[in-house]
């Protein structure tokens, strides 16, 4: 998961270097006629370079995070878009005029340390300071203010490359909170906070009957099912319930009791909702936590292949990602190859992946990967 986002990120700092360079190159392209501002010497040039490039290094991690609230990709291009749009333009424009008029300007002095947590605004900012810089230049005495000091764009700069750090830090520290078999002691805990902070919103929709431990009963299992079950689906449960430490070793593919419920909503969120319902009398079941799987247990022998069907909705994706361990059930046991997938361990995660091969619903591979493996490695293969 780490290498993958470092990765991700050199890669696309490598193509933003190269758009930094051509839009310098464009600059000077126009010469000092209508880039003055940003040509007029070799310093202001070397400080919107660092800008615009800087700018990229906060504004790719910056992305990344609001990237995971978005599972479309079209979706997520328009609202990134829109976000930067907010953040940048309309933030900065606001903070100048608020600044200008005297009814306002305390308002704006207040609202700066929050907009100088956004890439966008602290590049409109370094920009606007590079043109301040060129003009009292021109027009006063002192000709030589070098552009790269602290009060004019070297506090942009600073905050343009050290938000990287935190952006990229939370952007890990989410992700070791989802992933099972990520970040190693650490994210396991963080992964026991977040169950937490789930159950505890699932408590407040009155759903603790979701979160028994992993010690239920038959009966109470048979009790919590609310619809009629199969006869060999009673005996499957039965039988591991029976077995289940034995089946550990044996079975490749175990699941007992799995349960997993969405949330749908914050803590803070559920809490007001839960004062709102109160007084109201009345309880908005559309915004309220949605079960996905509820007592799912199974066991698939050596060399047996076991398909698993089911209409929209029955909770197929969820239990696929539960056995890849993308994400973590509510409560129960499920075991790949002997090694828990609950994500409550530190790397028996990561051990069970070694013996899974799994092909997604959509196609992983960009079209560069596609031309690699199939017009450069398949011929490879063919000679072999």
């Amino acid at each position: 998961m780490v290498s993958y986002w470092i990765s991700n990120f050199i890669w696309d700092l490598l193509l933003y270097m190269i758009l930094s360079i051509l839009i310098m190159l464009v600059f000077l392209a126009y010469g000092r006629d209508s880039a003055s501002f940003f040509v007029a010497d070799s310093r202001s040039f070397w400080c919107v370079f660092c800008l615009t490039f800087g700018y990229g290094v906060s504004a790719l991690p910056f992305a990344y995070l609001f990237s995971r609230f978005f599972d479309k990709p079209s979706n997520t291009q328009i609202s990134i878009v829109l976000i930067f749009f907010i953040t940048g333009f309309v933030a900065f424009n606001s903070f100048i005029i608020m600044d200008t008029l005297e009814n306002t300007k305390d308002i704006a002095r207040k609202l700066r340390p929050l907009f100088r947590l956004w890439p966008a605004f602290n590049v409109g900012e370094g920009f606007l300071q590079v043109v301040y810089t060129y003009w009292r230049n021109q027009t006063r005495e002192n000709r030589d203010r070098n552009p790269f000091e602290w009060k004019i764009c070297g506090q942009s700069l600073f905050r343009l490359y050290i938000l990287s750090i935190p952006y990229f830090l939370l952007l890990l520290l989410l992700e070791c909170s989802n992933d099972g078999g990520s970040g190693g002691f650490f994210g396991m805990y963080l992964r026991r906070i977040r169950v937490l902070i789930e159950r505890s919103i699932l408590k407040l929709h009155d759903k603790e009957d979701t979160v028994k431990g992993d010690g239920d009963s038959i009966a109470d299992l048979e009790e919590n099912t609310s619809s009629p079950e199969d006869l060999d689906v009673m005996n499957e449960r039965e039988k591991i319930y029976q077995n289940r430490e034995a089946m550990k070793k044996s079975s490749p593919v175990l699941l007992f009791n799995l349960r997993k419920i969405y949330p749908r909503s914050s803590l803070l969120v559920s809490c007001f909702r839960r004062i709102i319902c109160f007084f109201s009398r009345k309880e908005n079941v559309s915004f309220g936590p949605k079960r996905a799987l509820k007592g799912v247990s199974l066991s698939i022998s050596q060399g047996e292949t076991f398909g698993l069907l089911g209409i929209n909705g029955a909770g197929k994706t969820t239990t696929m990602s539960i056995l890849t361990g993308d994400i973590m059930p509510t409560s129960g046991e499920i075991y790949v190859a002997g090694f828990d997938m609950t994500g409550n361990t530190t790397n028996e995660v990561n051990l069970a992946r070694k013996s899974i091969g799994f092909c997604p619903q959509i196609d992983p591979l960009l079209d560069l990967s596609k031309y690699v493996l199939y017009n450069v490695v398949s011929p490879y293969q063919t000679v072999n």
